[in-house]
């Protein structure tokens, strides 16, 4: 966040972008937010599987997007967006451990939330990996509480 933030400073042209997040920050600190990350944490911080493989590569054909040669970068990322928290703090099964990992994490990040449009069910319980269903309006809104 800082980065950006620290991008937004330097553009004249996003000053009104920086005035709501300053005030959206503000409000924030008075009220709390919305979104329970410990909790988030408590519940998903030691799961090594959040989609199986074979629902995995069902959205990949479903959303035409390019084939993700690691499905680790797919398990990172649901931690990410679940828990507001960096992969590297993911159990040690997926979180990534090289820079090189850490490269490719980003950018498939970057490639991933970009080809949600529709109500998905990206995750079966009867998969034998996952116990929890989802269906979202998006990727990138994690509404899963």
């Amino acid at each position: 966040m800082s980065t950006l933030l620290a991008d937004l400073t330097r553009r004249p042209d996003c000053a009104d972008v920086l005035h709501a997040l300053i005030l959206l920050a503000d409000h924030l600190d008075r009220h709390g937010s919305p979104i329970d990350y410990a909790r988030r944490r408590a519940l998903f911080g030691t799961r090594t599987c959040f989609v199986a493989l074979a629902d995995w590569l069902h959205l990949e054909r479903r959303l035409r997007a390019n084939h993700t040669p690691d499905i680790a970068h797919a398990q990172r990322w649901i931690f990410h967006t679940l828990t507001g928290s960096p992969p590297h703090l993911a159990h040690p099964a997926i979180a990534p451990v090289t820079a090189a990992q850490r490269q490719q994490y980003k950018r498939f990040r970057w490639r991933s939330v970009i080809f949600c449009r529709k109500p998905l069910s990206a995750v079966r319980p009867e998969s034998g990996c996952c116990s929890i269903s989802v269906s979202t309006a998006c990727c990138s809104a994690s509404p899963f509480f």
